[in-house]
């Protein structure tokens, strides 16, 4: 009799599903870019809010990115230079990323100027000013975002003067990246239950902010803002980490995928006390990392799922998908309604997130085999993971 397709035919660990080259990861996260693109284009163009409970999409796939990350990222670290590993990480980011501000300054922005000009004489003005293309370019250059607008540009819009709202989130997927090298220089990644005590006491410093109101109202937009949304994506992060570092050890197990999602869900019908999970901590982010697991089961478990196996659109939906939109928007193109607006979107979206992978993303990882004077390696653990294109 043949077994139920979610049924194990032997309870295998997550490491043994990954052996191999065959998983569906980079088809994973261009879903979960398509969810932020979907969050997006519901606020830019006005259309019903989608969530689940208190906890946006776009939100809930923000953290299936850094879980993610982070279990690929971790295979890199520990089998990497420290000088190769961040001028790896540094190719997979910055390219894909300077592209997108400069096709937002050059060609989005002067595009929205010539189709509502704001209250500036002529598109030079726009192109050269201190705050126009140029000036986005050169102050966003370093993944922290300086200057949102172009000049007085996008206007007339939800989102007022602001090109690119998915932007932000790089810059601490970047302090992961960090903090993980941190963890193999201290020798944490080949002793993981240094990683796992840390990864426990950032949770439980989570758990107590949360449900202490008189500390959470300390963490807002206008309160240690940074920490707060470097606190729960590090813990994210670390989810992925340590399911790879214990790969050998957690099952390869539908029915912890299943519980694990369960909770999660669970845990986003608790009241939130007027709390907005975007804004301050809330239960959703303690459940947080529990998406983790059921995303690297899928990952493995859907691994005949080939999209993106070769060329990985991920990353360039993620960063383009904003600005498209907010062009859109000036444009009015929501009044053709909801469907048509999300389909124009997704597929001027992907038009330019291939442009990024074909001309500039691709070319760039290609440069990943430059000798570097840094040559220090950490051991290799039994069953490494195959290589990917991390986030």
């Amino acid at each position: 009799m043949a077994l139920h397709p979610l049924v194990p035919a032997r309870l295998t660990t997550l490491g043994d599903a990954y052996q191999g080259q065959k998983n569906c990861l980079n088809a994973l996260r261009l879903v979960l870019a398509g969810m932020v693109l979907l969050a997006h284009a519901a606020d830019i163009a006005g259309f019903s809010r989608i969530e689940l409970a208190s906890t946006e999409l776009g939100t809930m796939a923000l953290y299936g990115f850094f879980g993610i990350s982070g279990f690929l990222i971790t295979k890199s670290a520990m089998t990497s230079s420290p000088g190769r590993y961040l001028w790896h990480r540094f190719l997979r980011i910055f390219p894909g990323f300077w592209f997108c501000l400069m096709v937002t300054a050059f060609v989005i922005a002067p595009l929205s100027w010539l189709l509502r000009s704001p209250s500036c004489s002529s598109l030079t003005c726009v192109l050269s000013t201190h705050n126009g293309s140029l000036g986005y370019v050169l102050h966003n250059s370093l993944l922290l975002i300086h200057q949102s607008p172009i000049l007085n540009t996008p206007r007339h819009v939800a989102y007022f003067l602001i090109w690119n709202g998915s932007l932000w989130s790089l810059s601490y997927e970047f302090l992961c990246y960090l903090a993980v090298l941190a963890f193999a220089f201290a020798g944490f990644l080949q002793r993981r239950t240094s990683v796992a005590v840390v990864a426990v006491l950032l949770q439980v410093a989570i758990i107590v902010i949360t449900v202490c109101p008189s500390i959470n109202a300390h963490f807002t937009i206008f309160h240690f803002w940074y920490l707060l949304n470097f606190m729960k994506f590090l813990m994210m992060f670390l989810a992925g980490t340590l399911l790879y570092l214990y790969r050998d050890r957690v099952p390869n197990s539908a029915v912890l995928a299943l519980s694990c999602t369960a909770c999660f869900v669970a845990m986003l019908f608790l009241p939130t006390f007027g709390l907005q999970p975007a804004f301050t901590f809330d239960y959703p982010a303690l459940a947080a990392p529990l998406l983790a697991y059921p995303l690297l089961w899928c990952g493995a478990r859907f691994s005949s799922i080939r999209v993106g196996a070769k060329n990985d659109f991920s990353y360039g939906v993620y960063i383009f998908g904003f600005p498209v939109e907010q062009l859109l928007a000036v444009a009015h193109a929501q009044r053709i309604g909801e469907c048509g607006f999300i389909i124009l979107s997704f597929v001027a979206t992907m038009v330019l997130a291939s442009v990024s992978w074909f001309v500039i993303e691709k070319n760039a990882l290609r440069l990943r085999a430059v000798s570097l004077p840094i040559t220090w390696t950490l051991p290799r653990r039994q069953g490494e993971l195959p290589s990917q294109t991390p986030l």
